[in-house]
């Protein structure tokens, strides 16, 4: 249990709720029924009897309801549910894919001709961006779209962020 060095009121809640579980035994009886009790607990509960979890009940009704085995249309009864959401991410991929992939031949198409029949100047400065995007790993790019434009005040959708990170 995590508790902030500076909370030593909650801290001192814990432990008493903890001290009065160890005295009346509930604690040592949680322990033995979910199979965790072991010679160092037993040792902190100045327990001699030898360690056993024997009778651990409730890990082992855990472990029977967690291996229970299902049919086949069990199991696509519960997958089905899932269906409607898979296929709004697969249209969203579709989406973001189509968009992404016109503005990449737009972009392209552009740059093609810029550097091809602007002036030395330009055509440099295209071949430069060209180098640069090209040489910069996707993700990093998409990190800078998403959390760097906002940074210099420029607010995007995570939507239109993918679709000019994968359009570039």
């Amino acid at each position: 249990m995590g508790i902030r060095k500076s909370d030593d009121e909650l801290l001192h809640q814990v432990n008493t709720g903890l001290d009065s579980l160890k005295e009346d035994g509930t604690l040592k009886k949680i322990y033995r029924d979910w199979g965790i009790y072991n010679a160092a607990t037993a040792q902190a509960f100045g327990d001699r009897d030898p360690v056993t979890n024997d009778n651990a009940v409730r890990y082992f009704d855990y472990l029977d309801a967690i291996r229970t085995e299902r049919t086949f249309r069990e199991r696509l009864t519960e997958y089905w549910k899932y269906l409607p959401l898979l296929l709004e991410g697969a249209l969203v991929t579709v989406e973001i894919s189509a968009a992404s992939m016109a503005i990449a031949i737009g972009l392209g198409l552009f740059m093609a001709v810029l550097r091809v029949f602007a002036p030395r100047v330009v055509s440099w400065l295209v071949i430069g961006f060209i180098e640069v995007i090209r040489g910069t790993p996707l993700l990093i790019q998409l990190f800078i779209i998403f959390y760097g434009l906002p940074a210099i005040g420029i607010r995007l959708s995570p939507l239109l962020a993918a679709i000019i990170g994968l359009g570039i």
